[in-house]
């Protein structure tokens, strides 16, 4: 007699969440600070998306398709020539733009886009480093008709245990990869996603990534809430911030009256 193992409750939710989103591509972009994991955990999500049958794709957080941008986004990046801050901002919108009708466009055709982050990590660096308000830039892609992704995954990591990994790596550090920066870049998130989010934020999944078993954390707590995120099995209510018993994760559905839960 042929017996086989009971179906576990993540796996249960998983394909549950994949039959909602039959025929439908959906982008899952990830952000966090440097050294908070993102690179390990988007290519554990592509490669589990993968071997479930899901058409997946990573794609890369530049675009490089405006040449004059990827100029001025390479020099700030490592530090080699001085640009104004408006010359800046400018570079970053014009790359964000160019990448999401160039590359994320012809792939969502085609597969599900797991990206390397999204005008938010522009929004919070640019705050960060030249202190422009995240806020600004972000209200400038809405206005711009900037596609926003469907789902945020929040890779989210404490400032000094993001710096050690940085370290880890064996490479120089890059001016905002140390301890004041990477601290700064988490607090400026934090507030983005978490304390005032905008009415238009899609939904975020907080994942912490503290933990070494990410890759079974990844099955069986990140990818179910993704797609919960994505296509709920019920009406999510604006506001509503859904914790795991660890607190280790959340859902947050933004919106204007999500401060009437807190």
């Amino acid at each position: 007699m042929q017996t086989t193992d009971p179906v576990s409750n993540d796996e249960t939710a998983v394909r549950s969440g994949l039959e909602r989103l039959a025929g439908r591509n959906i982008v899952v972009a990830f952000e966090g600070c440097d050294g908070a994991g993102k690179t390990t955990i988007r290519l554990g999500m592509r490669d589990e998306l993968l071997r479930l049958g899901v058409a997946s794709m990573a794609i890369g957080m530049h675009s490089w398709l405006h040449p004059a941008s990827a100029r001025i986004i390479a020099n700030a990046r490592e530090h080699r020539h001085q640009h104004t801050t408006e010359e800046i901002r400018e570079a970053y919108f014009q790359d964000r733009r160019a990448h999401i009708a160039g590359s994320v466009g012809p792939a969502l055709r085609r597969a599900w886009v797991i990206a390397d982050r999204y005008f938010y990590s522009d929004a919070v660096y640019q705050e960060v480093l030249y202190g422009i308000p995240a806020e600004k830039t972000l209200e400038r892609h809405l206005r711009s008709g900037s596609r926003p992704p469907d789902v945020v995954v929040h890779v989210d990591l404490d400032g000094r245990e993001a710096y050690d990994r940085v370290i880890k790596r064996g490479r120089t550090t890059r001016h905002y990869e140390r301890v004041p920066e990477l601290t700064e870049i988490v607090r400026v998130y934090r507030r983005v996603f978490y304390a005032d989010p905008s009415p238009e934020m899609p939904p975020v999944v907080r994942f912490v990534n503290s933990s070494p078993d990410w890759l079974r954390r990844l099955r069986q707590e990140l990818l179910p809430a993704v797609l919960e995120a994505a296509a709920p099995a019920a009406p999510a209510t604006p506001g509503v911030l859904e914790v795991d018993a660890a607190a280790s994760m959340s859902i947050t559905h933004g919106g204007p009256e999500r401060r009437k839960h807190e």
